[in-house]
């Protein structure tokens, strides 16, 4: 019989983190290779960790929301679930990441 310890899935978990995370700096660089020109790499890398941890706490995990969280991001700032249109969609507990990310590709473009 397998036995897989907790610390054994823990790194794993690590691991597909980071795989996710370079997969979306590469996939970021492609897609919105003018919005990024002025940001490094190393900054770039720490704003979609720092990003894909804010999309944890919002309760967006499902990795096609997270992505679309990530560009969400990059189009309308790093910081734009601080505005109040995204917090008041980001913050409602009865709705599930993916009915947040629509409702924010929904509002986004009047709202900015």
């Amino acid at each position: 019989m397998l036995i897989i310890r907790p610390e054994q899935v823990a790194v794993l978990e690590q691991y597909m983190v980071k795989q996710f995370e370079e997969r979306m700096k590469v996939h970021l660089q492609r897609v919105f290779a003018e919005e990024l020109q002025t940001i490094g790499e190393v900054e770039l890398r720490e704003q979609i960790r720092l990003g894909v941890e804010k999309a944890q706490l919002y309760r967006i995990t499902k990795e096609g929301d997270v992505q679309r969280y990530l560009e969400c991001a990059v189009i309308y700032g790093w910081e734009f679930d601080m505005t109040s249109w995204a917090r008041e969609i980001l913050s409602r507990e009865d709705w599930e990441g993916e009915i947040k990310m629509d409702k924010i590709e929904q509002l986004g473009l009047t709202a900015r």
